[in-house]
C-alpha cells in the first residue's frame, strides 16, 4: 500500500519524465529573480575592521528603543551595511541570525533610496526570546529598523 505522501512526491520529483510539470523542475535551473537595484552584494557590506572603526568613530547616529544606527559618508556610489549583534545581548544564535536577516532585508529593500553612507546597526538592548519568537515581536523589530533607515539624511 502506498501512502498519500509517497504518491504526491512521485508526481513532483521525477525530472526525467518528459511530460513532468514544468513548475516542479524549473526552480533548480533558473536564476533567482531579484528586482533591479535591490540586491545585497558584497560591495554593499562593510568588511574590514577599519571600515567599522571609521563609522563607529563618527558622531552621527540615530537611536531607537533596541537599536543604534551609526553612519558616515563614503566615497562609493551606494550605501554599505555593517552589523553588530553582541552575544551578551541576544544569547541564542537563532535570535541573532533572525535580527541580522531582518536588518539585511530592510536595508536591501530600502538601499536604492538611501544616500551613499556607511551604516552600522548595533543592538543596544538585551532581547530575551523565550521559546519561539512571535510575529508581533518580529514586526516590531522590523518597524524599528525601517524607522531608523527612513530617518537617515538624504
Amino acid at each position: 500500500m502506498v501512502s498519500w505522501c509517497a504518491c504526491a512526491l512521485a508526481e513532483v520529483v521525477p525530472s526525467s519524465v518528459p511530460d513532468a510539470p514544468r513548475a516542479a523542475t524549473a526552480w533548480a535551473s533558473e536564476p533567482y529573480l531579484v528586482t533591479e537595484g535591490r540586491e545585497f552584494r558584497p560591495e554593499h557590506r562593510l568588511r574590514r575592521p577599519a571600515e567599522f572603526a571609521a563609522v563607529m568613530a563618527s558622531r552621527k547616529r540615530l537611536r531607537s528603543e533596541r537599536f543604534e544606527l551609526r553612519y558616515c559618508g563614503n566615497n562609493g556610489s551606494s550605501a554599505r551595511l555593517g552589523l553588530i549583534i553582541p552575544k551578551r545581548l541576544a544569547r541564542r544564535a537563532v535570535l541573532r541570525n533572525l535580527l541580522k536577516r531582518l536588518i539585511r532585508e530592510a536595508f536591501r529593500t530600502m538601499r536604492p533610496q538611501l544616500s551613499a553612507n556607511d551604516l552600522v546597526f548595533r543592538l543596544t538592548k538585551t532581547l530575551v526570546a523565550a521559546g519561539t519568537i512571535d510575529r508581533s515581536e518580529r514586526a516590531a523589530w522590523r518597524a524599528e529598523i525601517e524607522f531608523l533607515l527612513a530617518g537617515l539624511p538624504q
